[in-house]
């Protein structure tokens, strides 16, 4: 129970932000106070969660709203973390806005959008290029997994897995597998190693986000020389990781000036990493160039860690006792140094025809439980 001078404030963690509910002149204050003031919010809804019942998945949905916040707030301004505040209180009373239903005007157009939250503007046109038209997962599997990372994660905003011609992101209209494969892919970055996600949606992650090679006999154009005087524009590329940076030094910088009306099509948590590959062509940077040359053996020493860990894991699941989580924990005692991601790929790799490396392919039964086919 939270009580604030003596007057019950909250019985349930979900409940902490009715707090907000003590300040009526929140429209008063910096962005600074009101960005701090949500934060210490859904901090005493973690400390609440601690040692209730149920309380670790509301833990880990809150600190995943922070981060979230965190990373939108710095593009935003007051009356966006306003939003912010007045949402929460909404949602701790049962009360949330409701998301799918669009506008619709007197010609019977179909605008996406929400109705309780905006108004209609005239939509953005995202036009899809060469490599988004090809479909490199079946809609049907990034549906589901979509709408797992949705359940598990407790995404903001939201993925909208109904199925319609387009979804918006930030006010940009996508083709719908277009804007499923960019939730997929920022929901992604938010995992954590305690949460369950199925070898199948780790999968989809796997395959979205490798990188793609070019064609057989294709070329990439070389940029034109870069004269930048005194600035390094290539180092300042390299150390620059915000995407309202990007856009300052692309509307600096003329050796960018190809990107300039283009900028608009690059918002949200992929902004930067879908931006900053243009930018490098503009000057002259290779993909091979991005990352320091490879010493010698170093390929062959890396597939030897990966034979080592599908070693320790051969014997374990041979038992037909474990299931992936304590695999998982087994592994990274093992193998200290080895990220959850990496471990957590070689199991889901074991699933699929195309990347097991174990001698028979893995299979998961109705308790969790891992073993051989």
């Amino acid at each position: 129970m939270l009580k604030v001078n003596g007057i019950v404030m909250a019985m349930e963690p979900k409940h902490v932000p009715e707090i907000f509910t003590l300040f009526p002149d929140l429209h008063y204050w910096s962005k600074d106070a009101l960005a701090k003031l949500f934060i210490e919010v859904l901090k005493i809804g973690i400390e609440m969660a601690k040692d209730r019942k149920g309380g670790g998945r509301f833990t880990n949905s809150a600190r995943r709203q922070i981060i979230t916040f965190k990373r939108y707030v710095g593009e935003q301004d007051a009356e966006w973390v306003i939003q912010q505040i007045y949402n929460e209180i909404l949602r701790s009373e049962g009360l949330s806005t409701l998301h799918g239903f669009g506008f619709s005007n007197r010609y019977g157009d179909r605008i996406l959008g929400n109705s309780e939250q905006q108004s209609i503007l005239e939509p953005k046109t995202y036009q899809p290029t060469k490599e988004e038209q090809i479909m490199a997962v079946k809609r049907s599997q990034l549906i589901k997994a979509a709408t797992e990372l949705q359940k598990e994660l407790g995404c903001k905003p939201p993925i909208d897995t109904k199925v319609s011609k387009e979804k918006e992101i930030d006010g940009v209209s996508y083709p719908f597998n277009t804007y499923l494969e960019k939730m997929i892919v920022t929901a992604s970055t938010i995992i954590e190693p305690d949460d369950e996600i199925s070898d199948e949606t780790m999968a989809v992650i796997r395959e979205l986000t490798e990188s793609k090679t070019p064609a057989p006999g294709e070329k990439e154009e070389e940029g034109p020389e870069v004269e930048t005087g005194d600035v390094d524009l290539t180092e300042l590329l390299a150390t620059t990781k915000k995407l309202a940076d990007l856009k300052i030094m692309v509307g600096e910088y003329d050796i960018f000036k190809s990107l300039r009306k283009k900028l608009d099509d690059f918002a949200g948590l992929s902004g930067s990493r879908e931006l900053r590959p243009f930018m490098e062509k503009c000057l002259g940077i290779k993909p091979k160039e991005k990352a320091a040359a490879k010493p010698e053996g170093a390929g062959a020493k890396k597939k030897g860690v990966y034979a080592e860990r599908i070693k320790f894991l051969t014997p374990l699941i041979e038992k037909g006792k474990l299931t992936r989580k304590e695999l998982l924990e087994k592994a990274a005692a093992q193998f200290p140094d080895a990220t959850a991601t990496a471990l957590a790929t070689v199991l889901s790799d074991g699933m699929n025809p195309k990347y097991n490396k174990f001698d028979r392919l893995l299979t998961v039964d109705a308790n969790k439980v891992v073993s051989f086919k």
